[in-house]
């Protein structure tokens, strides 16, 4: 079984992000040096050298390094990886993930979806499609870790059917909620840029080209907890925004 001070060490090549094939202290060293700020780690690494070595964690350097390697011939002075070793990396993932914040208050808001939900609206017609009626039915659930939401239907409309998962998050880099979606069409949407305003969830994406520029506002307004309004509208050219299809959407359980 590996030393409470090589699964130390493992955790400090994670956190470093040290190549994990290293068999040396000094390579860790070489490949994060900022480490021999951190009297910790200096403690640690001097509990896994030989008493003979001479070192302490008062004059660990790189220079005692080099003549330690010198005087062993280059013997590795602990395993960083060994078969022991590698059982230690999930859990030393999971140490470090422990320190991290957990799903930010916008990504928490995205809870609001969790449950088995049916809609119905309808397609207003034009060249983004025939009229007619709209009909959906999906569940979403929590990812395992709570920073994403995981939603799963099927839905209908005058062009057909279709089966659909869709993934809501948040990038807290971006400040933005972005969805991707895949069908059992084989089409697949990515929308980034989400935003919401008081109880409205807004995306705005471009498609078309360069001749015939077109940008889509898609919006959910919550009206409770158990109902939201979607639309969907489109500028063409710059123009003004023309509705192409609106609905509600209920939660049943």
């Amino acid at each position: 079984m590996a030393s409470a001070s090589s699964q130390h060490l493992a955790i400090y090549a994670i956190q470093c992000q040290a190549p994990l094939s290293g068999s040396y202290l000094p390579d860790l060293l070489v490949g994060c040096p900022r480490l021999l700020l951190s009297n910790a780690f200096k403690t640690i690494a001097a509990t896994t050298l030989s008493a003979d070595a001479g070192l302490t964690s008062t004059n660990l350097s790189l220079e005692h390094w080099g003549s330690l390697e010198t005087a062993r011939g280059r013997t590795p002075v602990k395993k960083l990886v060994s078969a022991a070793a590698l059982s230690l990396i999930a859990g030393a993932n999971f140490a470090l993930a422990d320190e991290q914040q957990g799903p930010s208050p916008e990504a928490q808001r995205l809870g609001y979806y969790i449950g088995t939900w049916e809609g119905h609206g309808e397609s207003k017609g034009g060249p983004f499609g025939p009229p007619g009626a709209l009909s959906s039915k999906f569940t979403c659930e929590r990812f395992d870790g709570g920073f994403q939401v995981v939603c799963r239907g099927e839905e209908h409309g005058p062009t057909g059917s279709q089966k659909f998962l869709n993934i809501k998050s948040y990038d807290d880099t971006a400040k933005s909620y972005s969805e991707y979606s895949i069908s059992s069409l084989g089409s697949s949407e990515y929308a980034t840029g989400g935003s919401i305003v008081g109880n409205k969830l807004t995306y705005i994406r471009e498609i078309g080209d360069a001749k015939e520029p077109v940008k889509i506002r898609y919006s959910e307004e919550y009206l409770s907890p158990m109902l939201l309004a979607y639309k969907a509208e489109a500028s063409v050219k710059g123009g003004p925004w023309r509705l192409i299809a609106e609905g509600k959407i209920k939660k049943i359980k």
